[in-house]
């Protein structure tokens, strides 16, 4: 188990195979490395003398603005373009800037401040200027330790740690030898709260035909915080600066105002959610789709190819906490909602919607890959109910007092039938089997006493399950449960790494 002070608040498992034995290295191109020279030009040719009445102009404040205008105060707007900003400059910020020489930049040696180019990077392809020795071993020593061998398995993790910090972990666990690493990091720009592991990846140009076409593999994950953009990052690139998608988010550059609840002025991509991003599910059968529920109200279904939402649905009433495609069907889509219903929408016709209501706010969906007309929505009042599409009445099949706190998530095996995981806030792991739709607890586990956010079976390895929570991330092999292995997994045996005998090492 990882134990440390930090949330980790979500899980995905990547498929086995998918991921490249020994991921690309990032290197800026040439490009990137002339848009920086460009930041710096430009930085540099805005610095100059510092004055009270310059630097209230650039707040958008004049002389003799009131200062009871606490609407306005340290907001400057420019032809569409917002910037937040402190507020109006006084005589002691002239001192502070006189103290520091900030008079006085324009004086100064740039390349003491500003060494951005040839002195810190080297054009792509080239040798690092700084770099006059080679070790081949240490070369060697350094492919060896991002090497993914074809038993491993990868576990991306949204974490937030102590110092507020946020990054996904891609961590690596070793079946045989229970040990759980971190193989990469990407830092992300705040809280994570949903994951979706996608086997997609961009078009491709290709140079006999002149066009972009589509690929077949990929190995990417879209990651939602509380910012409204969504992020997709290419887990086979290590040391990536930027995701190689943006969906959504603020605009940086001029552009239309679309008002967001939380801040009425900002400036928004068209498209883009307005709020937190707090529910994304990748389509398997349509590999460019992308679903996302939002604390905006709305679900949104983006073309990752185009890079742009191609519908807003907007049946719900509060927040979307939960989006889940069916496995089967391309265009089946499950909303579950702080509104108290789940909602089935089928997306070539989106106004036709047909709800579920359930007596508390929705935590999780799922379907049941093994009954396609079955789902399970767990809620905050510790409960989980079942929905079947072929009962004439929308209401569950049967309903579960799981835990006696929110059921935070729920995840069907989905390799063995019957077999539902469930996490809680109460601090608790449990293991249902639901044959008949009657179930029946298994095995009710507390030894985390942490509190669980999240659970995930692995569905090349089906007696792992990943759980994450307050403080606490475990990979969890049920086969050491033995209530779980005689019920669920008839005599199967975990994997051990062989014995190394004193002559193998010789």
């Amino acid at each position: 188990p990882v134990v440390m002070n930090a949330l980790f608040s979500s899980v995905a498992w990547v498929r086995r195979g998918a991921a490249l034995p020994v991921p690309i290295k990032y290197e800026l191109e040439n490009e990137e490395l002339d848009a920086l020279e460009e930041e710096k030009e430009e930085l540099l040719s805005g610095i100059g003398n510092i004055n009270l009445k310059t630097l209230n102009s650039l707040r958008g404040l004049d002389d003799d603005d009131d200062e009871d205008d606490d609407d306005d105060a340290g907001i400057a707007e420019d032809e569409g373009e917002l910037t937040q900003l402190p507020g109006p400059v006084t005589e002691e910020d002239l001192k502070l800037a006189e103290r520091f020489g900030l008079d006085t930049y324009d004086d100064e040696d740039e390349a003491a401040f500003f060494n951005v180019g040839a002195e810190v990077y080297h054009k792509k392809g080239e040798r690092d200027p700084y770099i006059t020795t080679r070790n081949t071993e240490d070369d060697e020593e350094e492919v060896d330790d991002v090497v993914i061998k074809e038993g491993d398995a990868l576990l991306l993790v949204g974490v937030t740690d102590e110092e507020e910090f946020s990054h996904l972990n891609v961590y690596l666990y070793e079946e045989e030898l229970s040990n759980l690493y971190i193989h990469h990091d990407i830092v992300l720009p705040a809280f994570p709260l949903c994951l979706s592991w996608m086997n997609y990846s961009p078009p491709k140009f290709n140079p006999e035909t002149g066009l972009l076409e589509p690929t077949t593999t990929g190995n990417m994950v879209a990651v939602g915080t509380f910012n409204p953009e969504i992020e997709i990052w290419d887990l086979d690139v290590l040391d990536a600066i930027e995701p190689t998608i943006k969906l959504g988010g603020i605009l940086n550059q001029k552009g239309k105002r679309i008002p967001t609840k939380k801040n009425p002025r900002a400036l928004l991509v068209e498209g883009s959610h307005s709020d937190s991003v707090m529910a994304l599910h990748w389509n398997g059968l349509v590999r460019n789709i992308l679903a996302s529920g939002s604390a905006d109200y709305t679900v949104k279904i983006w073309d990752l190819d185009r890079e742009t939402c191609i519908e807003t649905m907007k049946h719900h009433t509060n927040k979307v906490q939960s989006v889940v495609w069916h496995k089967d069907d391309q265009s089946m889509l499950l909303t579950g909602s702080y509104d108290h219903t789940v909602a089935l929408v089928d997306v070539r016709t989106p106004n036709q919607v047909l709800k579920y209501n359930i007596p508390s706010d929705i935590e999780s969906l799922q379907w049941n890959p093994h009954n396609p007309k079955s789902f399970v929505a767990s809620t905050e009042d510790g409960s989980v109910h079942c929905f079947d599409l072929a009962s004439p009445k929308a209401e569950p099949i049967w309903t579960l007092s799981a835990h006696h706190k929110a059921v935070s998530s729920v995840s069907f095996n989905p390799v063995v039938p019957n077999c539902l995981a469930t996490v809680s806030v109460d601090k608790t792991l449990k293991i249902w089997d639901i044959t008949d739709n009657r179930p029946v607890l298994i095995f009710n586990y507390e030894g985390f006493n942490a509190q669980l956010f999240s659970c995930s079976w692995y569905q090349d390895s089906p007696n792992l399950l990943a759980v994450a929570g307050k403080d606490k991330l475990e990979v969890v092999d049920v086969l050491d449960w033995a209530d779980v292995q005689r019920r669920f997994f008839h005599g199967r045996q975990r994997r051990v790494a062989p014995e190394t005998s004193s002559s193998s090492m010789e």
